[in-house]
């Protein structure tokens, strides 16, 4: 006697929120009056919030928008935006916009906090000033080395 057919359910994917649309990014509002255990937790909710709702070509675009607000000069810019991505990082897009957006770059109470903690060595430094920076020299670099390198095709070709 031959077995009834039975339909396999297809698995479906989780919903995916569309590149952070319509979502209400983490607030530093108040930041002064938080505990320095707050700010650090809010810092690393923010961060991990950042990385699982934006694509990492959307955090890239907050480097640039950095930059200008920081006096660089629209030379160094354009080198960035020419730098290809693996110059930068995808925390350097996180850091760059929680800069923009207004997270304290170097608190006391938080670095108190993160002394205080078992476990963790050195003291507590500024991802703007450590990291961010340093990331935004290296693409500077890199991205120039891009604009030569395609000016000297467009002459080549040019002729």
């Amino acid at each position: 006697m031959a077995m009834p057919k039975v339909k396999k359910k297809k698995p479906r994917a989780a919903p995916r929120l569309q590149r952070g649309a319509k979502l209400k990014e983490p607030s530093w509002e108040g930041w002064e009056e938080w505990t320095g255990e707050a700010i650090h937790k809010h810092r690393r909710h923010t961060h991990s919030w950042y990385y699982e709702h934006f694509k990492p070509a959307d955090l890239y675009g907050n480097v640039p928008v950095w930059m200008e607000a920081n006096g660089y000069t629209k030379d160094d810019i354009k080198a960035v935006k020419n730098a290809p991505n693996s110059a930068l990082s995808i925390t350097a897009g996180i850091v760059a916009r929680m800069d923009i957006k207004g997270a304290p770059r170097l608190n006391k109470k938080e670095a108190d906090h993160w002394v205080s903690l078992p476990g963790t060595g050195g003291e507590l430094t500024c991802g703007v000033e450590r990291f961010l920076k340093e990331k935004v020299a290296f693409a500077i670099k890199v991205g120039k080395e891009v604009v030569e390198v395609k000016q000297e095709v467009e002459k080549v070709e040019g002729k």
